[in-house]
């Protein structure tokens, strides 16, 4: 199980000068078994962010997040399972290429 990203290219700011992308976040390399078994995703985003803690309880989409932004950092997710198995903590480089 790891963190994944896609991203999508916007638009240049009215400014000229930032790229802005659509990006999602998401586990990847799972099974359904273990999809199955995660309560939820917490994502810790960069705290330029207006919510940089976010949530995710549908593993139908692998507990994606989607978020608009310029810059790349690491993002941080808390696994948390149904089982009260303990958590696990997977990180992620956002990167930005054209994949959704």
């Amino acid at each position: 199980m790891k963190l994944n990203n896609s991203s999508k290219y916007l638009i240049v700011d009215s400014a000229g000068d930032t790229d802005w992308w659509r990006w999602s976040a998401f586990l990847d390399d799972v099974t359904q078994e273990e999809l199955d078994s995660i309560k939820y995703v917490e994502y810790h985003l960069h705290p330029s962010f207006k919510n940089p803690i976010r949530r995710s309880k549908s593993s139908r989409d692998n507990f994606v997040i989607t978020a608009k932004g310029w810059g790349v950092f690491e993002i941080t997710a808390r696994v948390t399972f149904k089982d009260n198995k303990k958590d696990i903590f997977l990180t992620h480089m956002l990167e930005f290429e054209n994949t959704e």
